[in-house]
């Protein structure tokens, strides 16, 4: 039960940051270089904790 809990949580956490990653570069090439730079940043925050915690 803890094992399917953890993969969705996985699951859910590769969404989201697949889901920044385009936001980024949408607002990054509409030309709101500091948004777009900002979800850039908290998505490699994101990639770190990630890797950290599994």
């Amino acid at each position: 039960m803890d094992e399917k809990k953890y993969w969705e949580w996985q699951v859910l956490a590769i969404v989201l940051m697949i889901g920044l990653l385009l936001a980024a570069f949408v607002l990054f090439f509409s030309g709101h270089y500091m948004a777009g730079l900002y979800y850039l940043e908290f998505l490699i925050f994101m990639l770190i904790l990630n890797f950290v915690s599994s």
